[in-house]
């Protein structure tokens, strides 16, 4: 479950949703509220989920394309061309991958999946 949204100002600290709780109840006198400090607080609050989501999706987008270049060279045959070295290292990277897949259908046989 998410945190719920908090603001700060000078009359109340807290929840927004419990504030429009007392509000409600009149446990609180709304022209007392300033909604401008709220409004410019939520505003921030949006502009750095904007910036959180850049950084999630770029984690993302990097490790897709990481399991792309994985299975690229998994698919392709051998370069002929190639040393010994990279080739000892393309089978490496399907060995690697081959296990993943092998815990990963273990998990979900597990799993009931």
């Amino acid at each position: 479950m998410a945190t719920p949204y908090k603001i700060n100002i000078p009359m109340y600290e807290g929840p927004l949703d419990l504030l429009l709780d007392l509000i409600k109840q009149q446990k609180m006198n709304i022209h007392e509220i300033q909604i401008s400090k709220i409004t410019a607080q939520y505003l921030d609050y949006l502009h750095k989920l904007e910036e959180l989501d850049v950084d999630v999706s770029s984690e993302f987008i990097y490790m897709a394309a990481t399991l792309i270049y994985i299975k690229s060279k998994m698919l392709l045959p051998a370069d002929p061309l190639a040393s010994e070295e990279e080739q000892a290292g393309c089978l490496r990277t399907r060995w690697r991958a081959r296990r993943s897949r092998r815990a990963i259908r273990g998990r979900n046989s597990c799993s009931g999946s």
